[in-house]
């Protein structure tokens, strides 16, 4: 038995530290707002995960259907012996 990878034990006093500090009576309700928050939650990683996989896909699309320019020739480094004497 494991809950989010928590152990039973651990998952026990969770529930005894809750019980002490909201009550008995609004218990049921808390776990219920707790619950839809977590749903939502998962609703928005979701949303947010099939957004970022949208996008990386028309990247790749784009970069796969854009042709490939050929880079410019470099220039030739410049002499190292310095400028040439005018003999004249």
């Amino acid at each position: 038995m494991d809950f989010f990878g928590i152990g039973p034990l651990e998952f026990f006093l969770i529930v005894i530290v809750a019980l002490l500090a909201v009550g008995p009576k609004n218990l049921p309700r808390v776990a219920q707002k707790l619950g839809v928050m977590l749903a939502q939650a998962k609703r928005q990683v979701a949303e947010a995960r099939e957004s970022i996989m949208v996008e990386v896909d028309l990247a790749e699309t784009s970069e796969k259907a854009a042709p490939a320019t050929p880079k410019p020739p470099e220039e030739p480094p410049p002499s190292s012996s310095g400028p040439t004497p005018n003999r004249g």
